[in-house]
C-alpha cells in the first residue's frame, strides 16, 4: 500500500490493530485461524495477507504438506461451502519449503520473532536435507515459518469488500465533490 497519499487519520486507521469486535473495515481477530508473523495484526496487515492469498486458488493440502499460498472453500458437515479460507505462508511453494528464501530475510524474520517470543530460543540454521537446502528458523528446536490464515463467510467478505471499496474511493471522492462544489461557485 502506498501510505505516502493517506492523510494522518487514514494512516492512522490502517496501522490500528485489528480486535475481537468488528470495527472499521469489518474485520474482526474471530477470522483469523493462524497467526505466525511477527507484530501486531493491523488492517493493512491482515488486507495484505489477503491480498496474497488471492493471487490464487489452491486445493486444501492434507498433512504433512505444509500450508500454501492461496484460497479455498471450507464446507460444512453436509458438503456445503459456508466459508473461504485465505492462506499467506511466503515461504512455501506446493506444499514443500521454497529454495530462494535468502539468509538476509530469514535472519531479519528471527530478529522480529524475538520481541514476540521473549523467553523462547530462537536459532537461525542452515538446513540441506531433501527437498530443502538453505536457511530456516527454529523456536525451541521446532521448526517456524510464516503463516497467515483467515476463514470468512461470504457475507463477511463482501462487507470487508464493500467497506474497502469505500476507504480506497475516499480521496477520489474528496476531489470530485471540491471541483463540484468549485463548478457550482462558479470557479471552475
Amino acid at each position: 500500500m502506498n501510505k505516502g497519499r493517506l492523510s494522518n487519520r487514514e494512516r492512522r486507521e490502517w496501522d490500528a490493530e485489528v480486535y475481537d469486535v468488528p470495527k472499521w473495515k469489518g474485520l474482526t481477530t474471530g477470522f483469523v485461524k493462524e497467526n505466525s508473523f511477527p507484530g501486531r495484526l493491523t488492517y493493512e496487515a491482515f488486507i495484505t495477507h489477503l491480498r496474497n492469498a488471492m493471487s490464487h486458488p489452491t486445493p486444501k493440502l492434507r498433512e504433512p504438506l505444509l500450508p500454501s499460498t492461496g484460497y479455498t472453500t471450507v464446507r460444512d458437515g453436509s458438503g456445503i461451502i459456508t466459508r473461504l479460507r485465505f492462506t499467506d505462508s511466503p515461504w512455501v511453494r506446493r506444499g514443500q519449503y521454497k529454495e530462494k528464501i535468502t539468509t538476509n530475510e530469514v535472519e531479519k524474520m528471527a530478529n522480529a520473532l524475538t520481541g514476540r517470543h521473549p523467553d523462547a530460543t530462537i536459532s537461525v540454521c542452515y538446513m540441506k536435507t531433501e527437498g530443502h537446502s538453505g536457511p530456516a528458523i527454529y523456536i525451541d528446536e521446532e521448526r517456524w515459518i510464516p503463516v497467515f490464515t483467515a476463514e470468512m463467510d461470504a457475507d463477511s467478505l463482501y462487507l470487508v469488500a464493500e467497506q474497502l471499496a469505500e476507504s480506497l474511493a475516499a480521496p477520489l471522492r474528496d476531489v470530485l465533490e471540491t471541483e463540484a462544489l468549485l463548478a457550482v461557485c462558479g470557479r471552475r
